[in-house]
């Protein structure tokens, strides 16, 4: 039953023996022991540890030792002329009981782990989550300015031409600076859809409601409503045959990100793509003639709030971090492909989405 067995000539060396081995797990006593009977020695070490074993052989039938052993917490009160089959039924059932609670304790230790670990995980998100909110605040505060930096220099603009005489030629440029402003807060828009779309996959709220809907539909009046804000050439060769079942909400902001990122790094020229071929439901390709991306960078730049250093992207630092990474989120989320390639057409950067059959 045991690897060590620890012996006392009396009760007094028997616990002082157990005070230095207090990893003993039973104590077989008798009663007759000089310095020290048993039933003392069997107290006083229940003192120290109430929950061990003991068992005690006598020749003593009398209730008074039956009692005092009660009294104690004597596991096992042996008769003489000792019956080896109870002894050692009594022993299984204590060394039964030892395992068990070593078991237990070996579990309980377990769940507080798991619980210590839970809650260092929990505390470990909530403060990632308040560098989250922080971060937001700061690149949202900056980023929105330059939107409405434009949306007020045109109104001051509108508001001191409507003060003078209206010629053809004004009221021409009043509707062209009407369509920028429209074309900005479109831009202040999306960038706030972005933050709070960022915050639900934060906290795993997105579920996507799927429809089908005609792809050329979805992306034409985006394209459209962007044009305002950028002088830029956007070439655009679209399949207009194209269904895709989806959500469109989703849909709309993948293509909305990916499309408002080159307009903001291109130099001048944005094409955009969309084609079916054997293999895909559709292949939707933005790309541009900006500086193009870095192979080392070009996983990095889904990440929250990374915007690549310009020793390895010549591009001027734009926007908030926030899009790219709504995109890889959101692109996983509805099973397509998110692809970051150089441009061979135009020699700048190159976003490939796409949904296999």
């Amino acid at each position: 039953f045991f690897h060590d067995i620890i012996i006392a000539d009396n009760g007094k060396e028997g616990l002082s023996k157990f005070k230095d081995n207090q990893d003993i797990d039973i104590v077989i006593t008798d009663i007759n022991m000089p310095y020290l009977n048993g039933l003392e020695m069997a107290k006083q070490i229940k003192e120290i540890n109430s929950d061990i074993s003991i068992f005690i052989f006598s020749a003593h039938g009398e209730t008074d030792y039956f009692t005092e052993a009660i009294q104690i917490g004597i596991d096992g009160y042996i008769l003489k002329p000792l019956d080896l089959r109870q002894f050692l039924e009594l022993l299984k059932k204590s060394v039964d009981k030892i395992v068990l609670q070593r078991e237990n304790e070996e579990y309980k230790h377990y769940l507080e782990q798991k619980v210590k670990e839970q809650v260092d995980e929990i505390i470990k998100k909530q403060q990632e989550l308040n560098l989250f909110k922080d971060d937001i605040l700061t690149i949202f505060t900056h980023e929105l300015k330059t939107p409405l930096n434009s949306i007020l220099g045109y109104t001051e603009y509108i508001l001191r031409a409507m003060k003078k005489e209206l010629t053809a030629s004004k009221i021409n440029k009043i509707i062209n600076l009407l369509e920028k402003i429209r074309a900005n807060a479109v831009i202040q828009e999306e960038m706030i859809a972005n933050i709070l779309d960022a915050g639900k996959i934060k906290a795993g709220k997105i579920i996507p409601v799927k429809k089908e809907y005609n792809l050329s539909e979805l992306v034409t009046p985006i394209i459209e409503n962007y044009k305002g804000a950028y002088d830029k050439q956007v070439i655009v060769d679209i399949d207009s045959n194209i269904a895709l079942t989806t959500d469109k909400k989703i849909f709309t902001m993948l293509f909305t990100n990916l499309y408002s990122n080159s307009l903001k790094y291109s130099k001048s020229i944005i094409k955009i793509s969309l084609y079916a071929d054997k293999e895909h439901s559709f292949i939707l390709v933005v790309e541009d003639d900006g500086e193009g991306i870095a192979d080392n960078q070009k996983e990095k730049i889904f990440d929250m709030f990374e915007q690549v250093d310009t020793d390895v992207l010549t591009r001027e630092k734009k926007g908030t971090g926030v899009g790219l990474y709504t995109v890889k989120h959101f692109a996983k989320l509805c099973q397509m492909d998110i692809q970051v390639l150089d441009s061979n057409e135009f020699g700048g950067a190159k976003f490939v989405l796409s949904k296999r059959l």
